[in-house]
């Protein structure tokens, strides 16, 4: 191996800063590198830091050292005749130079980025060792079988496993804040209060399924929901197989400002108007989402590392999916079958959930079974497999309400039922669905979470409760404040 490449396994930098910031918060950075991040003195690239972290680390397990600081290390060093001049092993001027380089602040990411340098070199020297063994070996299959065993052991010994302590500390900070904060929640908010206090939030490492037929609304939801953590949270990847970027960024442009989309795109709302200039400010509102968006993909695997690749760049807070049923997996065998392929993609989705800790909403088709029964959606509806079902954390259907009384020109009465949550309540929900802006409006507040009208669920006919003996009402269809 060249000194180039050497070098680039090695971050100086990186490993300077951290013995800088444990000279500078000894107590605090040096537990973090030794037992947090398992950074032994042989994970350090460069001798003179390989040397200096294993001193400070014996001087903390050494109870007779009263305060670890420049000073003391300076003479612990010289103890041990490894320090002094320019030739010795850590000379004085290298702990300057740690000292100036180090930030105590930025202490964790010179923790990472040490231990993903060792990691690499790590790989590359286990895969070293096999090739040289491959040279002189006379079984190719007795070597083979014993490869795994030897990145294994990587992964043993640098690979981060929080411990049951910690994740159970996790666990209880989460209920003593719930306990002081009465609009706490375990995940990200949806947008709207009404479905938060049923699901909990979107947590982490769950895959969320969103149903519907066909112009239902189920895009819209995944649309409002993406948008909301990406202004709120941070970035969001989408990947839309059945819609271009266009028609996403001119959705939520519509809804964002208040105007009918086909009146803008007819010609009805004229330059200058007052309309107009809603629509002009509210452009550089959306064009700053934070949305990542792969458009027109249908390969699992292609998507799967696109996922990975928005989460390794742009640290991605959620990704959605538009929709399974058009997914496939490039393996002809498993593709023939749409039980076999949607089961292979379900389950590829849910661990990258699981992997990437972060939560992901997947769209899917439904039956026309309750459709042409009549009935409100179920579980077993889900169009293609039963993996879709088992594999969800969450599942939540969109549907109108059945009475059209209730409806008007602009908007209709719609349902989204929450049938599946392992982390919380189900239950439905009442939503206004304004078509032409492309936006639900949960009954009977909006994305205001502070609105105390809003509860947690509405079972039952409550959209015929409220609409009157009649069940009509009598305002007008473009107010957004209509009561059922």
């Amino acid at each position: 191996m060249s000194d180039e490449k050497k070098i680039a396994l090695v971050s100086q930098e990186a490993e300077m800063g951290l013995a800088g910031a444990m000279l500078m918060e000894p107590y605090r950075v040096i537990p973090m590198a030794r037992d947090g991040y398992k950074l032994d003195p042989g994970a350090f690239g460069t001798p003179p830091c390989r040397i200096l972290v294993k001193v400070m680390y014996d001087m903390l397990n050494d109870d007779k050292v009263r305060d670890i600081n420049f000073v003391t290390v300076r003479d612990r060093l010289e103890t041990l005749g490894i320090s002094g001049g320019r030739n010795a092993e850590v000379p004085v001027d290298y702990l300057v130079e740690c000292v100036d380089a180090g930030v105590p602040a930025q202490a964790e990411s010179y923790c990472d980025l040490v231990r993903q340098k060792f990691i690499l070199r790590e790989v590359i020297r286990a895969a070293d060792e096999i090739k040289a063994d491959a040279r002189v070996a006379k079984r190719g299959d007795v070597l083979l079988k014993n490869v795994p065993e030897r990145f294994m052991q990587i992964v043993d010994d640098v690979l981060l496993d929080e411990s049951n302590s910690a994740v159970l500390e996790k666990v209880i900070e989460g209920y003593r804040m719930a306990s002081e904060d009465e609009n706490y929640l375990p995940g990200m908010r949806s947008g709207w209060r009404v479905m938060d206090d049923v699901a909990n939030g979107l947590e982490d490492g769950t895959m969320i399924i969103i149903a519907g037929l066909p112009g239902q609304g189920k895009t819209t939801l995944e649309d409002q929901i993406a948008c909301h953590v990406a202004e709120h949270y941070g970035p969001v990847a989408r990947v839309t197989i059945d819609m271009t970027r266009k028609d996403l960024l001119e959705r939520a442009l519509c809804r964002l400002s208040g105007v009918s989309m086909p009146k803008l795109r007819r010609g009805y709302v004229k330059v200058g108007s007052a309309q107009w200039d809603q629509v002009c400010s509210h452009k550089e509102l959306v064009q700053d989402f934070p949305l990542k968006i792969l458009e027109g993909e249908t390969n699992l695997n292609a998507i799967l590392t696109w996922i990975r690749m928005m989460k390794m760049k742009h640290d991605i807070k959620l990704f959605t999916v538009d929709y399974i049923q058009q997914i496939y997996t490039g393996e002809p065998g498993t593709d023939a079958n749409e039980n076999v392929r949607l089961t292979k993609v379900s389950s590829e989705l849910k661990r990258l959930c699981m992997s990437l800790k972060i939560p992901g909403i997947v769209l899917s088709q439904l039956s026309r079974g309750s459709a042409r029964d009549n009935r409100p959606p179920q579980l077993h509806d889900l169009r293609g497999s039963g993996s879709i079902e088992q594999d969800a954390s969450m599942v939540m259907v969109t549907y109108k309400n059945q009475n059209e009384e209730l409806s008007t020109k602009n908007m209709r009465a719609q349902y989204v039922d929450i049938l599946k949550n392992k982390n919380g309540q189900t239950g439905q929900m009442a939503f206004w669905f304004h078509a032409p802006y492309f936006r639900h409006e949960a009954l009977p507040g909006g994305m205001d979470h502070e609105d105390e009208g809003v509860r947690p669920r509405y079972k039952g006919n409550d959209m015929d409760a409220k609409a009157g003996s009649d069940g009509k009402e009598d305002k007008k269809e473009d107010e957004v404040d209509l009561a059922f």
